[in-house]
């Protein structure tokens, strides 16, 4: 750790920057639907011949897309950045997590899909191109647009990312890999030390989730009725399940 409180700053920021540019201008979640294009033609062959898989396909694939790089890549590349700053207190590090992992989800569920750009430099440009007295009107047409994506976007929330959460699949996942790790480091030791790694309950990620989600609902819900029959289902799972890791699946983290 640095002893240089600008040192520590200087870093903090360096490593913010070095998210923002990969986030928002290398690998947004419009990008990786593009990116993954081919992939989705090539199921939507694949399963032609079944109507319901080929519906599924086309309903489903972008909104999965969304979900994967909200909820794998962007909580990773900030939760590995923040292994490498200064942090005085946990409680310090885990609130730098939970607000950034907020905007950066923020911006990529609401801000990009409603303003039909790509990543952040588009997004810039066209703020230049129509000025500022004519966004109101097209953010306002652009989320009458979105309303169907963000209903299957929901839905698949609700049952996607809280199954996960049920069966503590990233955690787990986590878990193994890094035990591969330490295997890996152990193998020429006469005594390899024992893997100590503890499953912990997520809350930088989870609690910033949850505010992005109950914001974009609360923004839909005047547009779209059914948004706010289907929050509720989300949050009813959502507390549920949390309930359930929190007092049986991580007892030893939460003490």
């Amino acid at each position: 750790m640095s002893k240089s409180p600008f040192i520590s700053t200087l870093k903090r920021v360096g490593l913010f920057f070095l998210i923002v540019f990969f986030s928002f201008v290398l690998l947004t979640p419009a990008y990786a639907i593009n990116l993954l294009s081919p992939l989705e033609w090539a199921l939507t062959k694949t399963f032609s011949q079944i109507t319901f898989a080929k519906q599924a396909i086309a309903a489903y694939f972008q909104p999965l897309v969304v979900i994967f790089v909200n909820s794998v890549i962007t909580p990773f590349l900030i939760k590995t950045s923040s292994e490498f700053e200064d942090y005085t207190t946990i409680s310090s590090k885990t609130r730098s997590i939970i607000w950034r992992l907020f905007f950066f989800m923020l911006f990529n569920t609401l801000l990009l899909p409603i303003s039909e750009t790509s990543t952040a430099l588009v997004l810039l440009k066209n703020i230049e191109d129509k000025g500022v007295t004519g966004w109101p009107t097209l953010l306002s047409s652009n989320l009458m647009a979105q309303q169907y994506f963000y209903i299957k976007f929901i839905i698949q929330l609700s049952f996607v990312t809280n199954g996960l959460a049920l069966i503590a699949a990233p955690q787990r996942l986590s878990r193994w890999w890094f035990q591969k790790i330490h295997n890996h480091k152990q193998r020429t030791q006469l005594s390899p030390a024992p893997f100590e790694e503890v499953m912990e309950f997520d809350i930088g990620y989870n609690q910033s989730y949850c505010l992005v989600i109950f914001l974009n609902c609360l923004l839909f819900a005047p547009i779209v009725p059914i948004m706010t029959i289907l929050a509720t289902i989300y949050f009813y799972f959502k507390y549920n399940i949390d309930k359930y890791n929190l007092v049986f699946v991580f007892p030893k983290a939460r003490q």
